[in-house]
């Protein structure tokens, strides 16, 4: 049989992007992004003119949620490292 030769990748893999508190960090400044295009007189605010009136509360709604859920996350991760200093469970 022949010898398998391992890949390597091209650069380094960014474990810090895939920490949990970076994802919840990343998830806060989307729904932040979303927020400010609600009011910014752009695509997304066309679109929505002529949809349900219902439709922009509604979205304001989803966003806030996710957002409030996204500090809560980072929240969560902060505790568990303060509880915990040589890193996380």
């Amino acid at each position: 049989m022949a010898t398998v030769k391992p890949i390597k990748p091209e650069k380094p893999a960014d474990r810090v992007a895939f920490d949990p508190v970076m994802v919840a960090i990343s998830k806060a400044r989307a729904m932040t992004w979303v927020l400010e295009q609600l009011h910014a007189n752009n695509n997304l605010e066309h679109a929505l003119q002529g949809a349900p009136e219902e439709t922009a509360d509604w979205l304001h709604t989803v966003v806030a949620e996710a957002l409030h859920g996204a500090h809560d996350d980072i929240e969560h991760e902060y505790r568990k490292l303060h509880a915990n200093p040589a890193g996380r469970a």
